[in-house]
């Protein structure tokens, strides 16, 4: 592998050289440790957080959660998403009923 890359951070766990990598399944870029049996993997491209922290899945930014949260967007996006769901409750009730309850008056009238 003539394209491979030897980064200047060693491995955390032994100390060996780490060279970069291409993770397909992820399709991040990775370092992997070379000595065969540490392979310890590093993914600078993924967020460092924290056990109580959470990605939000719209925007990407990470938040802190508590005990009796479960939720998986940030309080930024879940408070845009409550406003674009009330809009759209209010824009139903004032719409008209439809085609069939005009057909029911006509035949309850003939």
């Amino acid at each position: 592998m003539t394209d491979t890359i030897i980064s200047t951070t060693p491995c955390p766990h032994c100390g060996s050289r780490m060279y970069a990598d291409f993770d397909v399944a992820n399709a991040v870029k990775v370092f992997v440790c070379s000595k065969p049996t540490c392979l310890h993997r590093i993914y600078p491209d993924y967020p460092t957080r924290t056990g109580d922290q959470e990605m939000c899945y719209l925007c990407g930014e990470l938040f802190t959660i508590n005990d009796d949260c479960a939720g998986v967007l940030c309080p930024r996006c879940k408070a845009e998403m409550k406003k674009v769901r009330a809009k759209a409750r209010r824009e139903r009730r004032g719409r008209p009923q439809g085609k069939a309850a005009h057909s029911r008056e006509r035949r309850l009238t003939a």
